[in-house]
């Protein structure tokens, strides 16, 4: 199966990529197009690839975000497994201020209180969520305490791992371990925040790849960590290193870029150097030879952007830049479906021209596609589409970047939920008309809230996030709601919001023992009750021996007679009892 490949996206990136001009002209043309009242001080123009799907940030609403694209594991975060060919936005999420994809999850960064949400792919823990379930709806990503992260800058994806940058200049990952691409010194996965060693206060960008990651220090070199067999960490060796490491000679470095094998930086001089594999010509310097040091890109003399991307496999790899001057987007390396977008499927060892794409003040590149926000307040997006990634709304593939218009309202999220889902359309009445409110959920089809767990020698806490009733914005689910609700009170409901603000959410509390937890047994295992409690309460106390143990949450709605309205899938979580 072929992977995409991740480097570093996110508002933060978009601030010191762009020259303050061109980012400025860019966010007034977006202001004039868009209605009163939905320019905001989010509204940053962040565009991200994963492996088959794509994200932005909406220019509609303060931090709102939109994906498009391969939705097989949950990575475009709308509650469904459903592939979207034009953007559609991920409910409930607002307020954010950075975004990044990987290979098949996508995390955001929520600007009031640096807190990581993430969804998605979670094989290996890369939602950081301390479970390894998939998530096709934002959770909550956890430090190592298990708390919520917070304090976060900036985010990077990887292609099942994920970093972060905090405020204070700090490193945090988690996900895949297994080269050591987390840079705790471990080749452990971790399903929470890790903190990467010997970086306390000192990285300005970080940048995660297939199996490794870069990172800018204050002092503007470059250091790596993770997998090294192709010289990717770019110290003159193949030695794959678990602890950061330095790239040799850079000394100038603005930018970092990791992608499958190879990495590349931006300078403050505007040239590029890229090291590790080079077998499609994605270094730009004219060979196919690759180097264990960083080397020059070709014809490369003041760019505003670099962006790396390919596949799992080697079998393609694709780099691209922006000119400083203009926005003018370059790119090399292999040609497939039209990845370059210049109007061919070749190989290409030196930078070409994208066709017609000027102006891009953003710019992501995935498996076999890239997009790039432009400063007419489009994203245009070229190369591979079998999965609806370059959200046209067909399959088709593209030799040149076609526009996508994000001036216009995203394709609502449908409110019909699957079963055991949770509908992000609950909303507070006005007059005849529901407002959404994405703090308030759908009684109809309840989700169980996040769960964390605490523990002190032998007592073992359980915390369940807040659940808020509301009402659902849909006339259907509106009458239907009205019905269920008039049968189980045993009169006609004339007012359905005083109706909804007398039920009940009761939180559903289990904790059962296990000899040894895999994701897929998580669910299975919460059968055998070894402790359950009902409550109103989101936190409970158990006191257990040592072991391994699964405890999950749910919840159910009921009246104030204790009929139950609706019943929610369980949300579970592994954790271990210490002798």
């Amino acid at each position: 199966m072929k992977l995409g490949v991740y480097s570093r996206w996110g508002s933060q990136a978009v601030r010191r990529r762009v020259k303050p001009a061109l980012l400025a002209v860019a966010l007034l043309m977006c202001a004039l197009a868009v209605r009163p009242g939905d320019a905001s001080a989010n509204n940053l123009p962040v565009v991200v690839a994963g492996e088959r799907h794509s994200c932005a940030l909406s220019s509609l609403s303060g931090g709102t975000v939109s994906c498009w694209g391969d939705n097989s594991v949950g990575q475009l975060g709308d509650g469904t497994n459903t592939n979207r060919s034009v953007p559609t936005e991920v409910p409930g999420l607002s307020g954010v201020s950075a975004l990044a994809a990987g290979g098949d999850h996508t995390c955001a960064v929520i600007a009031s209180t640096g807190a990581v949400k993430c969804w998605g792919s979670n094989s290996y823990g890369q939602l950081g969520n301390n479970t390894t379930i998939n998530s096709s709806s934002p959770v909550d990503a956890l430090d190592s305490s298990l708390a919520p992260l917070v304090g976060i800058a900036d985010i990077t994806g990887g292609f099942e791992h994920t970093c972060a940058r905090s405020t204070s200049g700090g490193v945090v990952c988690w996900g895949r371990n297994q080269m050591g691409q987390l840079g705790d010194g471990t080749a452990v996965d971790k399903s929470s925040a890790s903190p990467a060693l010997g970086f306390g206060s000192n990285v300005t960008q970080v940048s995660a790849g297939l199996a490794h990651t870069c990172l800018v220090t204050t002092l503007k070199e470059v250091w790596c960590f993770g997998q090294n067999t192709f010289g990717a960490l770019g110290n003159n060796s193949t030695t794959s290193s678990s602890t950061g490491v330095r790239a040799t000679g850079i000394f100038s470095a603005t930018e970092v870029s990791a992608g499958p094998n190879f990495s590349c930086a931006r300078l403050e001089s505007g040239a590029a150097l890229c090291w590790g594999l080079n077998n499609y010509g994605n270094f730009g310097n004219g060979s196919t030879t690759p180097s264990l040091v960083p080397v020059s890109v070709s014809n490369l003399t003041n760019i505003s952007m670099i962006e790396v991307g390919g596949d799992k496999d080697d079998s393609t790899k694709v780099t691209c830049s922006t000119e400083s001057a203009d926005g003018q987007a370059k790119c090399w390396g292999n040609g497939i479906f039209g990845a370059l977008g210049n109007g061919e499927e070749s190989q290409y060892s030196v930078p070409v021209n994208v066709t017609g794409l000027t102006g891009a003040v953003a710019l992501a590149t995935g498996a076999n596609h890239s997009c790039a926000w432009v400063n007419t307040c489009d994203i245009r997006c070229w190369g591979y589409n079998a999965q609806g990634q370059l959200g046209t709304g067909d399959t088709t593939n593209r030799t040149t970047p076609v526009q996508i218009r994000t001036c216009d309202p995203p394709t609502p999220t449908p409110t019909t939920p699957s079963p055991g889902q949770g509908t992000p359309d609950a909303c507070r009445p006005q007059g005849e008309t529901c407002i959404p409110d994405s703090s308030l959920v759908n009684p109809l089809s309840p989700q169980a809230p996040p769960i964390s767990v605490q523990r002190s020698t032998r007592k073992v806490t359980l915390v369940a996030g807040s659940i808020k009733l509301g009402l659902p914005t849909d006339k259907r689910q509106r009458e239907k709601l009205k019905s269920l609700l008039g049968r189980l009170l045993g009169g006609k409901v004339s007012d359905l919001y005083k109706a909804v603000k007398t039920l009940k959410v009761v939180y559903v509390f289990t904790i059962v023992a296990s000899r040894q937890v895999a994701a897929a047994e998580l669910t299975t295992l919460a059968a055998p009750k070894k402790f359950r409690l009902e409550t109103r309460k989101r936190r409970v106390t158990a006191r257990l021996g040592p072991g391994s143990y699964v405890a999950t949450v749910s919840v159910k709605i009921t009246t104030s007679k204790g009929k139950v309205v609706a019943r929610s899938s369980p949300r579970s979580q592994s954790f271990s009892v210490p002798r």
